[in-house]
C-alpha cells in the first residue's frame, strides 16, 4: 500500500503534484498513539451525495457528531483540551461546505499536543467522530489505498502524455515525452523509391515503440508507480503490449477515443483499468492463500496469532466483524482468551481495541504489507487473511 502525501489541488506543474510519500513511521504513531484519560478524537468526514439542503445537512451532521461526543465524556479535569478539538472540528464546516466531495480525517489530543488533519481526493460517504483512548485509523488506511497514485500514459503514433492519477483526481506531467517524427519525407517522388520510404517509416514506428516502453518504464520508477494504464488503441497497443513485456513492464490498458483528451476524460478512461488492477492484486492474495494453506493464515483469531509472532508478510483487511478483543496496556500483547491478567507480563491492565486496528497496528510494527479495499469492494466475501513470512 503506498501512502500519498496530502496537499491542497495541484498547480499544472509536474513539481506541484504530490509525489513524496507520507512516511509509514507517520501512520505508525497514529496507530500506536494512546491516551490514559481516553481523549484522543478521531474524525471522518466526507458527502458524495448530493441534496438541494446538502450544505444543511453538512452543518446537522457535524453538530450532531460533536454534540454526542461532548455528551459522552464527563467534564472533569483536562476536559478543556478536549473541548478545544471539538470545536476544531466545527470550525471545518465551511471548508467541508467548499469540497464537499474530498475524503477528510483529523487526529486530535489536545491534553499531549497532538493535531492532525489530512484530506484525500476520494469519496466514500463517512461521517464518525470517536473519542478513545487510541486513533482509530482503518477508515484512513482503506481511504490511502483508493488513493495510491497510478501513472496514465496516453500513446499515439509518434507521441505520448503522461498523467498522474489518484482517487478522484488526475494531474497531467507536462513535457515528459518528447514527440518523435516518424515520417519520412522524400524529394524523390519516383514509384521506385517506395518501398525503401515505407520500410524506413516502419522502422522509425518500430524503434519508437521500444523507446516509449523504455520511457514509460524509467517514469514509473521515478515516480515509484505499482499501476499503470496505457491509453491507446488496440491497434497500437497490440504493437506495445509486446515491447512491455520484453522489458518485463507490466501495464493495463484503456482503450482511448481521444489524443486531446481532457483530464477529466483521461481519469474517466483509467481508473476503472486502475481498480481493475487492484481486484486482480486481491485475488492472486487469495489464489496464494489457497495454493499455499501452511504458509497462510485465514480468520480473525489465527490472523491476530500470527501478527503477534511477528510471521505475517502481507495481511488482507476484508470485512472485519463488528466486535472488540483485548490487549495488554503494559506490554502490547493480544490476549485472546478472557484472562484476568495479561498471559505474558502477568499486568492487569487489559484494555479493549476493535480487532481492525489492533490488526493494522500490529501489521505496521512488524512492517508487513496491508491490503485494504474500500468498503464494498472485498472480494469473494473474505473476512482477514494473511500470507506467513516462514
Amino acid at each position: 500500500m503506498q501512502i500519498p502525501v496530502t496537499t491542497p489541488a495541484p498547480t499544472p506543474t509536474e513539481d506541484a503534484f504530490p509525489q513524496i510519500l507520507c512516511s509509514r513511521k507517520s501512520l505508525v504513531d497514529l496507530a500506536i498513539f494512546s491516551d490514559d484519560k481516553a481523549r484522543a478524537l478521531s474524525f471522518y468526514f466526507d458527502l458524495s451525495t448530493f441534496s438541494d439542503t446538502s450544505h444543511r445537512e453538512e452543518s446537522v451532521d457535524l453538530e450532531q457528531l460533536v454534540d454526542h461526543a461532548r455528551s459522552s465524556v464527563p467534564a472533569e479535569d483536562g476536559a478543556g483540551a478536549l473541548q478545544k478539538d471539538l470545536d476544531m472540528i466545527l470550525s471545518m464546516e465551511s471548508d467541508i461546505r467548499k469540497a464537499p466531495r474530498v475524503f477528510r480525517a483529523a487526529f486530535a489530543c489536545g491534553s499531549q499536543g497532538v493535531r492532525q488533519i489530512l484530506s484525500l481526493p476520494y469519496a466514500s460517504n463517512i461521517r464518525m467522530l470517536k473519542v478513545g483512548r487510541n486513533f482509530e485509523v482503518v477508515p484512513l488506511v482503506r481511504a490511502l489505498e483508493a488513493c495510491t497514485p497510478y501513472g496514465v500514459v496516453l500513446a499515439e503514433a509518434g507521441k505520448a502524455r503522461a498523467f498522474v492519477g489518484q482517487g478522484d483526481d488526475i494531474h497531467e506531467v507536462m513535457h515528459r515525452f518528447a514527440p518523435v517524427d516518424i515520417g519520412v519525407h522524400a524529394d524523390d517522388s519516383r514509384v521506385g523509391w517506395s518501398h525503401h520510404i515505407d520500410a524506413n517509416v516502419e522502422e522509425r514506428r518500430k524503434a519508437f515503440l521500444r523507446s516509449l516502453a523504455a520511457e514509460v518504464q524509467q517514469f514509473a520508477i521515478d515516480k515509484a508507480f505499482q499501476h499503470l494504464v496505457i491509453g491507446c488503441r488496440e491497434d497500437l497497443w497490440s504493437q506495445l503490449e509486446p515491447e512491455f513485456a520484453r522489458i518485463g513492464l507490466v501495464a493495463g490498458h484503456a482503450h482511448l477515443k481521444s489524443y486531446d483528451a481532457t483530464p477529466y476524460e483521461v481519469l474517466q478512461m483509467a481508473k476503472p483499468a486502475f481498480l481493475a488492477m487492484q481486484q486482480q492484486a486481491y485475488a492472486e492474495f487469495w489464489k496464494e492463500v489457497n495454493e499455499a494453506p501452511t504458509r497462510s493464515a485465514v480468520g480473525i483469531e489465527r490472523v491476530l496469532q500470527s501478527l503477534e509472532e511477528g510471521r505475517v508478510r502481507k495481511l488482507f483487511l476484508g470485512t472485519v466483524p463488528e466486535g472488540e478483543t483485548r490487549e495488554c496496556a503494559l506490554c502490547g500483547k493480544w490476549q485472546p482468551t478472557a484472562l484476568s491478567a495479561c498471559y505474558a507480563c502477568k499486568s492487569t491492565d487489559l484494555r479493549t481495541i476493535p480487532f481492525g486496528e489492533l490488526m493494522v497496528r500490529k501489521a505496521l510494527l512488524s512492517d508487513a504489507e496491508i491490503l485494504a479495499p474500500e468498503s464494498g469492494q472485498q472480494i469473494e466475501d473474505h473476512t482477514v487473511g494473511a500470507l506467513l513470512r516462514y
